[in-house]
């Protein structure tokens, strides 16, 4: 159903009321199956705030083979250290969320 959702132009970083893109909704109900499909459609540099949804899942290696295959889809011109950088409403980057997480 996602790829026939996605095949028919289904936004992809529409918004649910929770400010959740489709992305974030699949990765906060742990359907990796989805995911997969879905990180071969999206693009971090168009946005990077992605990353910071992985801090919860970013110890299990499932999530991480997603968030590998989301990083490695990209040039080093499309994905900028200043895209990397993106800062939450917390006023951190993705790299210091997940040191938040691990210590």
């Amino acid at each position: 159903m996602t790829e026939f959702l996605i095949e028919k132009g289904a936004p992809l970083n529409s918004l649910n009321e929770q400010k959740k893109t489709p992305f974030a909704v699949a990765l906060d109900n742990d359907h990796v199956g989805i995911l997969e499909i879905l990180c071969q459609q999206i693009k971090v540099s168009e946005s990077p705030s992605i990353l910071h949804e992985f801090e919860s899942k970013i110890f299990d290696d499932r999530y991480k083979t997603v968030l590998l295959k989301l990083l490695k889809r990209e040039s080093k011109q499309e994905l900028t250290p200043e895209k990397l950088d993106n800062l939450n409403s917390e006023g951190f980057t993705p790299f210091l969320t997940y040191v938040r997480a691990f210590v």
